[in-house]
């Protein structure tokens, strides 16, 4: 039998980022139909720091396999997602193609510093910590945080404020897992035991905590959690 996810909207909302990012995902921000005219392929290609896009490939840092912003199409190794689509754009532009280095989201800050790609795009959470690392953000994504439960919510989780006290998981690296911080503090001011949450790697393994019953429920990015149930 099947088993289903549920979401459930959580008061919870943070923001993200492009070269990293703030909140891991959500909504494309700016005002829709701009009218922002862009230029013919390469146009931007002269304004390429040196040493990046070397031989007319721009190296991208990215957690594949969050739908729908960064993911493999079935049965393949071709990125797919709206953030691979705006990669795609963007390398148009700048003349060059996008070769995506598939790295789980907690690493990525460090593999940036030791030069195994350009840069990355991943949803990551734009945090002063990340900035006084050197890390310069562009953000791109307004990003809110779910509550991700089995069919049939056995734990009858209705709000954040049921999770005090629940097993929750998270995936490192996301904004949930900051988010994970701000939540337990709202159960200790009101008495209530703290969340006991679980770090997952990547986000199968999360959702596998949560299906596998190791979990009560799981933090996700709204448009990722939405898009998975």
């Amino acid at each position: 039998m099947k088993r289903l996810l549920v979401v459930i909207a959580v008061a919870v909302a943070l923001l993200a980022g492009a070269c990293a990012s703030s909140d891991n995902g959500g909504v494309v921000g700016g005002p829709a139909g701009s009218g922002v005219r862009l230029g013919p392929s390469g146009a931007l290609r002269n304004l390429l720091p040196a040493g990046i896009g070397v031989n007319g490939v721009l190296k991208v840092g990215s957690d594949v396999g969050r739908a729908p912003l960064m993911f493999y199409a079935s049965g393949t190794t071709q990125p797919e997602g709206l953030e691979y689509e705006l990669l795609a754009a963007i390398g148009r532009q700048l003349g060059v193609t996008i070769q995506i280095v598939n790295t789980p989201l907690g690493n990525l800050p460090a593999a940036l510093r030791t030069h195994k790609f350009d840069l990355f795009m991943s949803g990551f959470v734009d945090l002063k910590a990340f900035q006084s690392e050197g890390i310069s953000f562009v953000d791109y994504l307004t990003g809110r945080t779910s509550v991700v439960v089995r069919d049939g919510n056995p734990g009858k989780v209705t709000g954040p404020d049921d999770l005090c006290g629940l097993a929750v998981g998270v995936q490192a690296g996301t904004a949930q897992q900051v988010a994970v911080t701000s939540l337990n503090q709202s159960c200790s001011s009101r008495g209530r035991p703290a969340m006991q949450y679980k770090l997952a790697t990547t986000h199968q393994a999360l959702l596998n905590m949560l299906t596998g019953g190791q979990v009560a429920a799981v933090l996700d990015d709204s448009v990722v959690a939405n898009y998975t149930a």
